[in-house]
């Protein structure tokens, strides 16, 4: 059956060819072979697949660039530093700072805070500067923690604890104790 088109109209091709779905697919190993030459992974040059190479997620394979690749290069560049142009009378160092690439993760940073505070290594305040918020206005987050098993012998303190306050000794109470003896003596004539 023809199949008749109307006013000049053309029939196109749509889609591409094999060949050309093959060379398509070249390029992309392309771009995944440049980003491994340099150690760098392949999201953060834009080229997005659904697998991962250093854990799930994205995070994770920003920490594994991090730790794999970049961390080398940040202690050569800090140890050459330090000899050539750093005076060894200067008291002075250099350190990169890479904790603004882990603010991505909030729930490790967050367990990582918790565990800084409750062994006395950051005070609340400090880490609420770390967070760029302002310190407690209760006065008390510049106080350092320690854990109580950590705490030498002779700096142990007992915490004072009230006096047992039974219920007979209260005033309010005093008829119990009253009616209880009553029901002894009268439970003894009985018998």
């Amino acid at each position: 059956v023809p199949f008749v088109m109307e006013g000049g109209a053309k029939i196109e091709k749509l889609g591409a060819s094999n060949k050309e779905s093959q060379f398509i697919e070249l390029r992309s190993f392309q771009v995944e072979d440049i980003a491994r030459m340099y150690g760098v992974p392949p999201h953060m040059i834009g080229h997005l697949k659904p697998s991962t190479s250093y854990g799930t997620g994205i995070a994770q394979q920003a920490l594994g660039f991090l730790q794999f690749h970049l961390l080398d290069w940040l202690v050569m560049w800090e140890t050459a530093v330090g000899r050539d142009l750093i005076d060894a009378t200067d008291k002075s160092f250099m350190e990169h700072t890479v904790e603004g690439l882990l603010r991505a993760d909030f729930k490790t940073r967050m367990e990582g805070y918790q565990l800084a505070i409750q062994n006395g290594i950051l005070n609340p305040d400090e880490v609420r500067r770390l967070e760029n918020k302002p310190p407690r206005a209760d006065g008390k987050g510049g106080e350092y923690w320690r854990p109580s098993n950590m705490v030498g012998a002779e700096q142990t303190v007992t915490p004072k604890m009230p006096a047992a306050v039974l219920p007979g000794d209260r005033p309010e109470h005093a008829w119990r104790t009253k009616a209880r003896a009553a029901m002894r003596i009268v439970g003894s004539r009985d018998a």
